[in-house]
C-alpha cells in the first residue's frame, strides 16, 4: 500500500531543504520532487506554481513554533504558586481553629461547672462550680423585700383624682436620693399616676389593683433594707392628700403594706443578710436563689456535661487539622518541611505520657482518647465521663495544666506557627515572594516576547517571499 504520510522536507539542488506542511499529499510531492531533479526553467516554473498555493502555509509552519515558545514561557510558575498561597491561608484557618478549641480546655473553665440540687424543693435553687463538691444546709429566715405601698381605693381606675392642675410627686429614698414625677391633667388617675412613674423607670413599680368594686394604687421600692422611701406632693391639695407618706408621719395618705428588708440566713452556720434574694459568690463560689423560709439541703456534684463537649470540639479540630496536613503533603506542598514538622509535635503532644500529672491519669488514652493509625484522635464519651466521675482533678489537670496539659502545650504549639513573624507567616511570605518574582519574570517575558514575535513577524514576511519567489523564477 502507498504511504500517504506527509513528507517533511524535499530536496532541491541549488535552493536546499524545502519544508512541507501537513495535508500535501503524496502525489504533490512526487511532482515536486521530479521538478527539483529537473535541470530547467520549466521545472523550476512547475515547482513555483505547485508551491505557490501553500507559500502561508509553509511560513506559518516555520514561524508559529517559535512564537509558542515565547508564550508559553510566561507565567507557567503562577497557577502552582497561587495554589501553594491557597493551602497556607487554609492551613492558618485549621490551626486557628485548633488553638481556640485548645484555649477553652487550657483555661480550665469548661471543668469548672456543678451540679447543685436542693431538697426539699421550693425554698431555694443554686448553682456552684466543680471545686464547690459537698452537702451544704442553708436556712433561709427571711427574704428581702422592698417596701409596698397602698392607695385608698377609687370607684374606676380611669376617675380623676384633684382638678388636674400640674403637681409634682417626690419620692425621698433611705440613702438620700430624691425622685420626681409631674403629674397633670389627663393623667391624674390611678391608670395615669401609675404609667407616668413607670416611665420614670428610677427603681418604683406602680401599678393598679382591683378587687372587682374598687381600684388603688400599689407602690413597690427595690429591695433591701436602704431602699425605704417617702412621698410627698407639692400642687393639687386633694392629690396631696391621696398620695402622701412619711415612716412614722400621721395624715398619709397611702398605707405601709410591707417594709423594705434584707434576705437573712445562713449556709453551713455562716451567716448571710444581703439587700436581694440572689446570692453569689457564697461558700466555695456557690450561688443561690432564695425562694421561701425555711431550710434546705444543697447537694453540689461536678458536671462534665460542659467539659464533654469541649473536649470532642477540641477533638474534632485536631482532626480536621491532621488531614489537611495530610492532603496538603500529597498535592500542593508535598516538598514542604514545616507541615511533617507541625504533625511531629503534635502527635508528641497528644501521645505523651505524663508521669509528673496528677494521678491517676496520665495519658489521654486513659480517658477514653485514643490515637488512630492515620493520626487522628477517637473520642469515647462514656469513657471520659466515668473517668472524670472518678477523678475530676486529674482529668482536668491532664488538659489545663499551666505546663504540662495537653490543651495548653497544643494552644502554645499553634501560637508559635500563627503568631506575627511566626512559622506559617514566614513559609507563606516565602511563596508570596515567590509569585511576586513570577510576575516580575513574566513582565520581562512579555517585553521579550514582544520583540521576539517582531522579530518572526520580519521572519515570516522574509519567508513568504522567498516561497513566492520561486514561482517566479
Amino acid at each position: 500500500m502507498e504511504n500517504t504520510a506527509a513528507i517533511p522536507t524535499v530536496s532541491s539542488p541549488g535552493y536546499g531543504d524545502f519544508f512541507l506542511p501537513t495535508g500535501i499529499t503524496p502525489a504533490v510531492c512526487r511532482v515536486i520532487s521530479t521538478a527539483a531533479d529537473m535541470n530547467s526553467s520549466s521545472a523550476v516554473n512547475t515547482l513555483g506554481v505547485l508551491y505557490n498555493p501553500y507559500t502561508q502555509t509553509l511560513t506559518a509552519v516555520l514561524v508559529s513554533p517559535l512564537q509558542q515558545g515565547f508564550s508559553g514561557s510566561i507565567g507557567s510558575n503562577t497557577s502552582s504558586v497561587q495554589s501553594q498561597i491557597s493551602s497556607y491561608g487554609q492551613l492558618q484557618s485549621s490551626l486557628s481553629a485548633l488553638q481556640s478549641a485548645a484555649e477553652s480546655l487550657a483555661t480550665n473553665a469548661p471543668f469548672s461547672y456543678g451540679n447543685a440540687s436542693a431538697t426539699p424543693m421550693g425554698i431555694l435553687t443554686g448553682s456552684a462550680p466543680a471545686s464547690s463538691t459537698g452537702i451544704y444546709t442553708v436556712t433561709v429566715a427571711q427574704l428581702a423585700q422592698g417596701q409596698t405601698l397602698l392607695s385608698g381605693t377609687q370607684s374606676s381606675a380611669g376617675l380623676a383624682i384633684g382638678s388636674g392642675s400640674s403637681s409634682t410627686i417626690s419620692f425621698q429614698f433611705g440613702n438620700g436620693s430624691v425622685q420626681s414625677v409631674t403629674i397633670a391633667s389627663p393623667n391624674n388617675t390611678l391608670t395615669g399616676i401609675a404609667s407616668t412613674i413607670n416611665a420614670a423607670n428610677f427603681g418604683v413599680s406602680a401599678s393598679v389593683a382591683s378587687n372587682g368594686s374598687s381600684y388603688q394604687l400599689v407602690l413597690t421600692g427595690p429591695t433591701g433594707a436602704a431602699n425605704t422611701f417617702n412621698v410627698s406632693v407639692s400642687g393639687d391639695t386633694t392629690l396631696a392628700s391621696f398620695l402622701t407618706y412619711h415612716s412614722g408621719g400621721t395624715g398619709n395618705g397611702l398605707t405601709l403594706q410591707a417594709p423594705a428588708q434584707n434576705a437573712l440566713g445562713n449556709i453551713n452556720q455562716a451567716v448571710f443578710n444581703a439587700p436581694g434574694n440572689t446570692l453569689s459568690n457564697m461558700n466555695n463560689g456557690i450561688t443561690l436563689n432564695l425562694n421561701a423560709v425555711g431550710t434546705a439541703t444543697l447537694n453540689v456534684t461536678p458536671n462534665p456535661a460542659q467539659a464533654s463537649v469541649d473536649v470532642q470540639a477540641l477533638v474534632n479540630s485536631y482532626n480536621s487539622m491532621v488531614a489537611l496536613i495530610r492532603t496538603d503533603l500529597q498535592g500542593n506542598l508535598a516538598t514542604d518541611s514545616t507541615l511533617p514538622a507541625l504533625q511531629g509535635q503534635m502527635n508528641a503532644i497528644v501521645n505523651n505520657n505524663n508521669a509528673t500529672n496528677v494521678q491517676p491519669y496520665t495519658s489521654l488514652s486513659q480517658i477514653g482518647i485514643e490515637t488512630n493509625g492515620d493520626g487522628t484522635l477517637n473520642f469515647n464519651q462514656a469513657a471520659f465521663l466515668s473517668a472524670y466521675a472518678a477523678n475530676p482533678v486529674s482529668v482536668t489537670q491532664l488538659f489545663s495544666n499551666p505546663t504540662t496539659g495537653v490543651a495548653t502545650q497544643l494552644s502554645s504549639l499553634a501560637q508559635s506557627y500563627l503568631q506575627p513573624n511566626g512559622i506559617l507567616q514566614a513559609s507563606t511570605q516565602q511563596i508570596q515572594f515567590q509569585a511576586l518574582l513570577n510576575q516580575e519574570t513574566q513582565a520581562a517575558n512579555g517585553i521579550s516576547a514582544a520583540f521576539g514575535n517582531l522579530a518572526l513577524s520580519g521572519s515570516s514576511a522574509n519567508l513568504t517571499a522567498q516561497y513566492s519567489l520561486v514561482s517566479q523564477l
